[in-house]
């Protein structure tokens, strides 16, 4: 995967069992999670 993690893309991370989501995300003065 060749994204740039500071384009403004927000990128998400589901668990196996679909119960937990995660969500990284560049707001302009640093990451959010």
């Amino acid at each position: 995967m060749t994204l740039d993690d500071l384009s403004g893309a927000a990128f998400i991370f589901i668990n196996k069992s679909r119960n937990q989501v995660k969500m990284l995300l560049w707001e302009g003065d640093g990451l959010s999670f």
